[in-house]
């Protein structure tokens, strides 16, 4: 591995922790899982620390934590759901970022292989600064988001 400013080391092989959980009854379905790994923000990896600082994304002693819980209930042809996502990143110069998002749906299935679906998201992100603003980069953002969906399946 190669040292970056002598903060962590970079370059590191990949580590990675997950489990997840999904329990039924009746109507209900439970779910939920964890992963932790050292791949800056989760996904994406780039290791080649050689190139530049901004070449590589897995860190030794960086972790990022995700972890999630989603209830939906079906009856028929109806169906509504509640989900919840969060990620915590560490990243180098004892910076951290975490992002949160919340989903609310409900859908029908109109007839063989089509059902329409609506929701509301809200999604949160605050990066190392913790700002957004008009002479500077954002790195903290809020979004609401409505959907109407409809899929095709066959």
């Amino acid at each position: 591995p190669h040292a970056l400013f002598g903060f962590a080391d970079a370059g590191d092989g990949v580590e990675e922790f997950g489990l997840g959980a999904l329990a039924s009854w009746r109507e209900w379905t439970l779910g939920g899982s964890y992963r932790q790994t050292n791949v800056q923000g989760g996904a994406n990896i780039r290791n080649d620390a050689s190139l530049s600082v901004d070449s590589f994304n897995v860190f030794r002693d960086l972790n990022t934590v995700l972890w999630d819980v989603g209830l939906k209930y079906e009856s028929g042809p109806w169906s509504a759901g509640l989900n919840y996502v969060s990620a915590d990143a560490e990243l180098p110069f004892n910076e951290k970022q975490k992002g949160n998002a919340i989903e609310l749906a409900g859908g029908v299935v109109v007839g063989p292989g089509i059902q329409v679906s609506a929701g509301y998201q809200y999604f949160n992100f605050d990066g190392p600064n913790g700002s957004c603003s008009v002479f500077a980069s954002c790195d903290s953002a809020t979004a609401n988001v409505f959907y109407l969906e409809t899929t095709l399946s066959f």
